[in-house]
Formats: C-alpha cells, structure tokens, sequence
C-alpha cells in the first residue's frame, strides 16, 4: 500500500504541473491599426519575408529578449523588405511576455490578412511591422487613447498632480533595455494614483524623453480629471490608474517588514510523543502520504483557481475603458 500511495502522489503531482505548464492565457487585446496605403499579394516575396520574420520575432521571444527588432528580404527592392519588432511591458515576466508575442504574429496577420504595415497593442506587449523602415526613431501615428469615462473628485488638484510626477518621470526614463518606469504618489489621504510609461529601447533618451511628453500632452487631451486614461503611439506608451495594475519592480520597490514578535509566553519543552503502537506504522503512513496528496491537490487547484479570477478581474477592468479616438492622422 505504500507504494500505490507513493505512485499516487507523484501522478498527481506530474498531472498538476503538466496542466499548468500547458496553460496559458491569450494576451488582453487593445486595438490595432492596418494601414491600407500598401498591400501585398498572396505568395508574394514580402509575405514569404514577412512570415520568416514573425517566425524569428517569436523565436527571439523565446529565448527570453524583452524587445527586439529585425529586417528580412533586401533593402534596395521597393517590394520584398520587411521590418519589424516587438515590446514587451517591463514589468511581466518571461513566460507572458513569448506568449504575447506567439499570439500577436498570429493575430497580426488575421487582423490585416494583406496589409504592409500594422501595429498591434495588447495589455503585455505590442508588435509592429512594415515595408519601411521605422528603427531608431520616433512615430507617433497611428495612435490610439482610452480613457476610464468616471470622474475623478478634487479634479484640479488631481490632474497638477498627475502632470507633475508623469512629466517628472518623463525624463527619468533609461534608454537601456527596458526603457521603462513606474511610479507612485499619494493623490489625497486615501488614494494613490499609478503610473507606468515605457519607450522602445532603440530610441536615444533625447527622443524617448520628447515622446513620452508628447504622449502626455494628449493624456491630459483626452482623459483630464478621468480615473484612469492611457496613450499608445508605436514608439512609447503612458499610463495612469487610481489603482496597481503592473507587477512590482526595481522601479517601485516596496518595503518589507518582519512580522512583530511573538506575544506569547514562553512554553515548556514537551515531552516526545510515545511511539506507535506495534502494527500500526502502516496505517499512519497511509495516511500521511494521503494528506499530502490532497493537500498539494487541493493547493494547486486553488492556485489556479485564483490566477483565472485575477485574469477576469483584470478583463472586467479592461471592459470599463472606451477608445476614445484611435489615430492614423486625426489629432486626438
């Protein structure tokens, strides 16, 4: 018997992990811009180009890079080049961040089944190609702003505030390998206002800088006095929320204090527990082993559990927010 306990711990152990190694959640979708002023032709060059470099794009996010960016086919011919890249948000990790853009060259491409350039934004990560090239500098356009349509109390206050530590941050903000900060500060007594802003890493720090305060000027366009808002341009992001919506980082470190000592008096040694009756090792073996079974079980499936509730949470959230002006030459 205490071999089928043994092997049933471990079977449920290795259906556990298996589950959760096989599982995953699509990214949270936000919007995405085909420009129609180019397209290609089935079985073209540019589509073979362009499936070889969503190909290297997934291939590189797998391998754990945060961004990177590519040229396939050849410069000098006006029809085969393509090139492209993708950001992954600081803040997620690895494994979100290969997902997000698995999903999005996938999705990219059935969203603008013929068309030469998009960019795609989701909550993880944002992809982009193109038969131009777009390294090295700064675009604006498309663009897309959403806003959480709630008002905020003490609305002036709020938005001198909310401008002061986003334009302060602006020029915080490395161009090193995340190009990417978060920042928090107490709006009242009670409230807390997060920020989070982020450029692609190939800009210099004169150019991230310039356009994370451009994308800040149209947050106070589009969301002034809102809850929360949010800018998206290819090149750089903004946002803000009355609430913590990114991981922790190096880049908000949080204090962690030991607990306070114990209030209890002091106890007497306890004498050892008697040894087991004659015949009964067996039976307590059992049982031991089937209590970690089910603990680890029921542990595992309440882990889960609570993972699916944080990623409905966080679309339910999503769900408040309307697009309220997506950009491919309109002034937002």
């Amino acid at each position: 018997m205490r071999i089928f306990y043994f092997n049933l711990f471990i079977i449920s152990l290795t259906v556990i992990f298996t589950a959760a190694e096989s599982y995953t959640i699509n990214p949270t979708y936000i919007y995405h811009n085909c420009s129609n002023a180019s397209t290609y032709a089935p079985n073209s060059i540019y589509q073979s180009n362009l499936n070889k470099l969503l190909s290297k794009l997934s291939f590189k996010a797998n391998q754990g890079e945060g961004f990177y960016r590519i040229e396939v086919g050849d410069n000098s011919s006006s029809t085969g080049a393509v090139f492209g890249s993708y950001l992954c948000r600081g803040d997620v990790n690895a494994t979100m961040c290969k997902d997000c853009v698995a999903f999005a060259t996938k999705d990219a491409t059935e969203k603008c089944p013929v068309e030469k350039q998009i960019v795609i934004w989701y909550d993880e990560c944002t992809l982009r190609y193109s038969n131009r090239s777009f390294f090295d500098t700064v675009d604006e356009r498309p663009r897309v702003a959403l806003l959480n349509t709630a008002n905020v109390t003490e609305r002036d206050h709020f938005q001198n505030t909310l401008e002061q530590i986003m334009t302060d941050s602006a020029s915080e903000v490395d161009n090193g390998a995340k190009s990417f900060l978060t920042k928090e500060v107490k709006f009242n007594g009670f409230q807390t206002i997060y920020t989070l802003m982020q450029c692609t890493p190939d800009l210099s720090g004169d150019d991230c800088t310039r356009c994370l305060r451009d994308a800040i000027a149209r947050l106070a366009i589009c969301c002034n006095g809102k809850l929360g808002g949010r800018v998206l341009f290819p090149s750089c992001n903004v946002r803000y929320e009355l609430y913590p919506f990114y991981y922790e980082t190096t880049s908000n470190p949080t204090v962690v204090f030991p607990p306070p000592p114990s209030t209890r008096p002091p106890q007497m040694a306890e004498s050892p527990p008697p040894l087991p009756a004659p015949g009964g090792s067996k039976q307590i073996s059992r049982r031991t082993v089937a209590g970690i079974v089910i603990g680890v079980t029921v542990a595992s499936l309440a882990f889960a559990g609570c993972g699916l509730f944080y990623h409905k949470r966080v679309n339910m959230v999503a769900k408040k927010y309307n697009v309220v002006r997506r950009e491919s030459g309109i002034e937002i």
